[in-house]
Parts: structure tokens; sequence; C-alpha cells
């Protein structure tokens, strides 16, 4: 609005008038931008894992440099200049996603969740900028796009210059004492078995015949477990081997905590391509929702009030800061698979909300459901990689979740055939994307599963 309001590429119109081909021109260079960096958030993950300080560097030149361009370009009316400005903004953007689990890997425990808690719901209440900077300039009508883009620069300097300074000294602590990506490790040689009850991780070196291994999980029955180990105490150590014949040995099989694989074994781990599954579901029901408020609202009668519910809905997504003391009560006592199933219920109350009623007054409920929704949603993904991945991939980690929200694209020719095609009704989408928060459900319980086989392997191998 912004942009053309100051005239930018009404070179494409044959008026005065704000036309058609203006308004597009300046829609495509956000989707634009986006689809770029996205594309390369894996890469500025891998930047963030070789070390936090380089990833604010980038940051810091992506917006200054952004900056810069747009400002160029609003006062010289230099329109080729804006999309490599908004570019820059975007990887900026993606940098700053992957420095808030960085700032929260600076401390442990629960401090360390309840920092990316914090600074990812920060990070999205940032959402309301373009809104505010629109009612200023209506407010202050001599209020131009120089001096907004010349007093974020100064902003920028003033805030990215310490934060430069700072990132150059500190080092997060998993990066100093962990070292999961230099060691040598032992490949699983077998399945482990897949139950809640975790007394089937044994310590091997109890067993005198064989020396100390680490996350050793056996396979057997547990009624015969205590035979099993006081035999194995007793006989050489070919005596434990499995064989046709000796059916009631245990299955000794080595597993590896996924934080101690190599960093590309650690992205292929099945909990991570769960994760990336269940995040790029979420994200695209998020990003609809957002890019679909303004037709769905119209459609359903905002219009007459002036954009009155459009207004409360925007005015209501940065409140998702006030979810911040509910994510971490639940995450505290249940755990991060407690969170992720609080967000599948978030997702599918907020979409039943919209596709349940037309009353706009209820549809308020809808936009306080997906504050808190947006709130969860972060903030228990992005503080849950670092719980499970080595601190050497995390970063790669929120790159990779970061790029499988590209899937949201197809949010765009979804709205145009609504609005095409079905006359701006959008209860069938609604439908479909609350129907996806089910088998999210799914996702989240098989995440936890593998966890638990996995905690019990740390755990034994810190003992």
């Amino acid at each position: 609005m912004l942009l053309e309001q100051n005239g930018n590429f009404h070179s494409k119109c044959s008026s005065e008038d704000v036309c058609s081909e203006q308004k597009a021109a300046l829609l495509r260079i956000p989707s634009i931008s986006q689809a770029i960096a996205l594309g390369l958030s894996p890469v500025f993950g891998w930047i963030a894992d070789r070390g936090s300080k380089y990833v604010v560097y980038v940051m810091t030149f992506c917006f200054i440099g952004g900056l810069g361009l747009v400002l160029v370009a609003a006062q010289l009316l230099m329109d080729l200049l804006i999309l490599p400005g908004f570019m820059l903004f975007a990887m900026g953007a993606v940098c700053g996603s992957n420095l808030t689990v960085q700032s929260g890997m600076i401390f442990v425990g629960e401090t360390r969740s309840r920092i990316i808690f914090v600074l990812n719901n920060l990070y999205d209440a940032g959402a309301i900028t373009p809104l505010l900077l629109w009612y200023l300039t209506q407010w202050i009508p001599s209020l131009t796009m120089t001096a907004i883009f010349g007093g974020y620069i100064i902003l920028a300097v003033l805030i990215l210059a310490p934060a430069c300074l700072f990132w150059s000294t500190v080092t997060p602590i998993d990066q100093i004492t962990d070292s999961e990506n230099d060691v040598e490790y032992a490949k699983d040689e077998c399945v482990a078995q897949e139950t809640e009850d975790t007394s089937y991780i044994k310590d091997t070196s109890e067993t005198p015949e064989k020396p100390p291994t680490d996350n050793i999980i056996e396979e057997t029955n547990l009624s015969d477990k205590k035979e099993d180990i006081e035999g194995a105490r007793d006989h050489d150590e070919t005596e434990i081997k499995t064989s046709s014949d000796q059916e009631e040995n245990p299955v000794v099989c080595v597993y590896t905590s996924i934080s101690q694989r190599p960093s590309s074994e650690q992205l292929l781990s099945r909990p991570f391509i769960l994760l990336c599954i269940y995040f790029g579901i979420q994200i695209a029901t998020n990003l609809w929702t957002l890019a679909t408020a303004r037709d769905f609202l119209a459609y359903l009668g905002d219009d007459e009030f002036n954009n009155r519910y459009l207004t409360i809905f925007i005015l209501l997504t940065p409140a998702s800061i006030i979810g911040v003391p509910f994510v971490d009560y639940v995450v505290r006592n249940y755990g991060y698979h407690g969170g992720m199933q609080t967000i599948n219920v978030l997702s599918i109350s907020q979409g039943i909300v919209k596709v349940a009623s037309s009353n706009l007054n209820v549809q308020i409920l809808g936009f306080v459901l997906f504050s808190f929704f947006r709130s969860f949603l972060f903030a228990v993904v992005f503080a849950f990689v670092p719980t499970f991945l080595g601190s050497k991939t995390v970063g790669k980690g929120i790159g990779i979740l970061t790029f499988s929200s590209i899937i949201t694209f197809i949010n765009a020719p979804i709205s145009n055939v609504v609005v095409t095609k079905l006359d701006g009704n959008f209860f069938w989408p609604n439908l479909a994307y609350t129907l996806l928060g089910i088998p999210c459900i799914g996702v989240a319980w098989f995440i936890e599963r593998d966890m638990k086989i996995d905690r019990a392997a740390r755990k034994q191998n810190q003992t």
C-alpha cells in the first residue's frame, strides 16, 4: 500500500489513477521474494551451524542493504530496485527466524525453551508492522516513504551493530561442549522394541565379557529378562549371540541416539522427517488463513462494516505473545508432544468456527483461537528441534523446516479458484484445511513414540 501510494510501478498505468497492472506488479514482489528466501533457507541454516555470528552478519547485510535499495527506489521511483530490496528483506527475515533458536541455545534447561518461546512470539508479533505504518501515514500525511525507510536504516544500524559485536564474542553452550558430529558411532544393527516401557534399556558395562557400549537396546521377552541377564554373566561371550537354536537369548542391538549421528542421518531420521510433514501442514493452514482473511471476511459481509472485523483480526495477530505462559505451562507439564497436540486442537477448532458459522461476531472467537494457534506453532516446533538434533545440526534443521513451508504456494491457485469459480465462497477449502489437522494428531503421536526410544537411549548413555 505504501509503495502504491508512493507511485511505484505507476508507469504501467495509462491514466493517473491506480490500475490493476500496477497492483499486480506490486503483489508479485513479496511472493517472488518469499519464494527465493524460502529456497535459500537451508543455506542460511548451514551458515548458522558454522557459527551463529555468521548468520547475524548475513542478516545485518540483508536488512540494511534491502532498506537502502527500497529507499533509493522510493525516492527516485527506480522500480527495478524494489524486487532486489524485498528479496534481501525476506532473506533477512529467514535468518532472523533461525536466530531465535540460536539465541535460545545460549541458555540451558527450561530457560532455553522459554527464550525460544518468547523470541518466536515477538518475531510473530512483527506481522502487524505494515498495518501500523499504513495508519501512521494516514495520521501524518507529510510522512513519506523516504522518511520511513531512512528512519528504519538508522534503527537497523543502532540495533544490528551491537548485535554483531555481541555474537562475535558469544558461542551457544552446546557448540562448546557438544561433539556429536565428530565422534565415531555404531549404526543400528536391528530395530529396537517399540514400547512405552523403557526398562529394555540395559547398561552392557555390567557384562564383564564385553567392553562398555553406549546406547544398547535389547529386544527380549520381559518375563525371561532376569534369567537372560544372569545367564550372560556366567557364560562365554559367544554364548549370548543369537542363533537359530537359541531363540531364548536376547537380540542385542546397538542404537545411537539421533543427536550423536552425523548431520545427514539426523536430518533423515524419522522424527525429523515427520516433524517436517507436521510443520508443513500446519504452516500451510496458518498462511492460508492469513492470505484469505480479507476475502473470506468480505464474503461474510465485512465490507458493509468498513473492514471492521479484518482490523480486529490483524490487531489480534500480535496478541499471540499473550499465549507464551500457556505454551510454557503445556510443555512443562505435558512435554512437546502435549504442545503439538494442543496445536492440533487449536488448528481444528479455529477451522470449525470458520466453516460452521457465517456470523462475523462468532468469527472473533476464531481470531482468538488462531492467535493462540500461531503462538503454539512456532514456539513449540522451533523449541523442540534442539531437544533431539545436535547443536551442529540445529541450524540446518530449522532451515529445512522453514523450507518445508514452501508448500504454502499452493494457496495462491486455490484462492484464485475460490474467487473466480466459487464466487468467493471459502467453505470447501476451509473445510479441507480443517480436516488436515486430523492426520497431524497421528503424526505427532508417531514423533513422540520415536522420541521415547531416543530419550531412553540418551539417558542410558549418560549413566
